[in-house]
């Protein structure tokens, strides 16, 4: 098999296995995160973007997003007006991820500024990185009925690693490894 194949092959597995754990029912799943907000997935700019809006548990609308070619969350949270929204970092506050807190938080110092008009299945606006909205990038986003947020954000490009050959000692099973691009990860 040509490697081209054998990196298509590796590909839709990483998919299936994703979405495979996304449907086991009774465990914790990716797919469980957006039932409190919607998913959508587009462009900022010309980058492409998911984004998740939701309420959190005081009620207030909040969000996040990722660039596809990054997969790392940024926070919104929602300024008075309706649809208007502060992009503000995830904070880290510990040595470790899980000590991060779990919903975006008004932060001193945004990254840029929303404005978006949701409808139906679509939620349109703009992006500015001051708040006078001088210089601004389009939003185009369409609902995600097929995939949830973290599924999306967890469909990094994969590739083999050449010279990751291995077998078993009796010869039975053969695999590769395979790269995150994103992450630099790898995985039999």
């Amino acid at each position: 098999m040509s490697f081209g194949k054998r990196l298509k092959k590796a590909r839709r597995i990483t998919a299936l296995f994703f979405l495979a754990f996304a449907l086991v029912p009774g465990k914790a799943s990716l797919a469980h995160a957006s039932a409190d907000g919607e998913t959508y997935v587009g462009t900022l700019g010309k980058s492409a973007v998911v984004v998740r809006l939701y309420k959190n548990s005081d009620n207030q609308a909040v969000g996040t997003y990722f660039y596809r070619s990054k997969g790392r969350d940024i926070g919104l949270v929602a300024q008075g007006e309706n649809g208007a929204y502060m992009e503000c970092p995830l904070n880290v506050t510990g040595e470790e991820y899980s000590e991060a807190p779990d919903e975006p938080e008004i932060c001193n110092k945004p990254l840029g500024y929303w404005k978006l008009t949701v409808t139906n299945d679509d939620a349109v606006g703009t992006w500015s990185k001051t708040p006078d909205f001088k210089t601004t990038l389009d939003v185009q986003l369409k609902r995600s009925f097929k995939l949830d947020y973290d599924l999306l954000r967890a469909e990094g490009a994969t590739s083999i690693v050449k010279g990751s050959a291995k077998k078993s000692a009796d010869g039975a099973v053969a695999w590769h490894f395979i790269r995150e691009e994103r992450s630099g990860a790898t995985m039999p």
